[in-house]
């Protein structure tokens, strides 16, 4: 495996970082592989990074400049694994780029949600200049608040009357959750939820032993910020919302969410179904990491290492006890086989680079780790006491001891 220098990094190629308390090679680690960087993307933020669903060897990064004192048009870079150096394709935005998505179906279709709230489909097949073949700017229900985050669905399984092969579903600070179909180069909306402020809520107890469910009298709209489809009922999503609100919503249902679940008032920053068992959720919100079951209206578990704000979490796609987190200034590993209390790793960003965006690999033990210098550094997981008996039910084990 190629390794390239990283004259910014804390950690020489070849070498593993030490664990928080200092122990040796031995401990569970993150070890420097490599970084995708370039002069081109310099100095910029990363704000998303998506995996080629159908060829893992190609990786989108979009990189904004959030400052509007020197403000450079935002960037989308394609690059291979087999070239660091410099990325395979470039396309330039004229809004920050906020989500990245790619097509499960047509790999080259790769979609884009911005702060203008505009979304775009871009072909990163075609040269450069010709690579954007649809928007939403015609659209005239289109967001006009920024869009935080995009994902690709099978419409097949949504008995849509659209009848293309995929659609996409946006979540916007306008409240709307909504549904945009490709036509004739042109995308196309209707609003499946609007997400109506929680004015006030109150809880329904039910029979001894079964969960309280909390009924909510909904008002104005509030800002949607994060979004996740169920890994095996594609019709089922979650929403995260400002005001601290986590909706379990039906593609099927434009009304009502079917449960709504929450801990704090904080905003919810991201969301995801664990890709192991279908009834099991990570949010974050504040300083803290919860762990939900879709059946409890509170968290089964929360994690708190340090007060600061936890900027994203994510699954690994490869052990079910295994998660990773932004977090202030570090990224954290944590194995819930091994502890609940306290990250198995700590890793900290150099000083004055920020850390903004993760993303795990599928098959093998990295996680990449976008800064805002516009580096993408590539770790690979070392000394986890998993993966010796990989098994479905491990997580749900550790839920029910917990």
């Amino acid at each position: 495996m190629l390794v390239v220098e990283d004259p910014d990094s804390t950690v020489k190629p070849g070498t593993e970082e030490q664990s928080e308390e200092g122990e040796k090679s031995s401990s569970p680690t993150l070890e420097y592989l490599w970084a995708f960087s370039c002069e081109l993307t310099k100095g910029r933020k990363i704000t998303s990074m998506a995996w080629n669903k159908i060829n893992p060897d190609i990786l989108a990064v979009a990189y904004s400049d959030c400052d509007p004192s020197n403000y450079k048009p935002s960037l989308i870079c394609c690059w291979s694994l087999k070239n660091p150096m410099w990325p395979e394709r470039v396309f330039h935005c004229d809004s920050w780029v906020t989500s990245l998505d790619f097509s499960a179906i047509n790999p080259g279709q790769l979609a884009v949600g911005m702060y203008n709230g505009t979304i775009a489909i871009y072909n990163v097949q075609r040269p450069n200049n010709n690579a954007c073949i649809a928007d939403s700017s015609k659209c005239s229900e289109r967001h006009l608040h920024p869009v935080w985050h995009i994902n690709w669905i099978k419409e097949d399984t949504l008995f849509l009357r659209e009848g293309g092969a995929e659609a996409l579903i946006s979540v916007s600070a306008d409240g709307r959750i909504t549904m945009w179909s490709l036509h004739n180069n042109d995308l196309d909306c209707r609003d499946l939820m609007e997400l109506k402020s929680n004015q006030h809520t109150k809880k329904k107890k039910k029979a001894a032993g079964a969960k309280t469910k909390t009924e909510c009298f909904l008002s104005v709209l509030t800002r949607g910020l994060c979004l996740d489809i169920h890994p095996t009922d594609a019709c089922i999503y979650l929403v995260g919302t400002s005001e601290g609100l986590i909706h379990k919503c039906s593609l099927s249902n434009s009304q009502n969410a079917f449960d709504t679940y929450q801990k704090d008032l904080c905003p919810v920053n991201h969301i995801e179904w664990s890709p192991f068992s279908s009834d099991v959720f990570l949010s974050c919100s504040s300083d803290q990491i919860h762990l939900w079951k879709q059946d409890h209206f509170t968290p089964v578990f929360s994690f708190t290492s340090t007060q600061e704000v936890v900027k994203t979490v994510k699954w690994s796609p490869n052990w079910p006890e295994i998660f990773a987190a932004i977090k202030g200034g570090q990224v954290e590993i944590w194995d819930l086989d091994s502890n609940i209390l306290a990250p198995t790793i700590v890793h900290r960003a150099a000083s004055g680079v920020k850390l903004t965006s993760l993303l795990f690999t599928t098959g093998t033990d990295c996680v990449l780790v976008g800064d805002s210098d516009g580096q993408v550094t590539v770790y690979q997981l070392k000394n986890l006491s998993v993966g010796k008996c990989k098994k479905v039910n491990t997580l749900d084990y550790i839920i029910q001891h917990i």
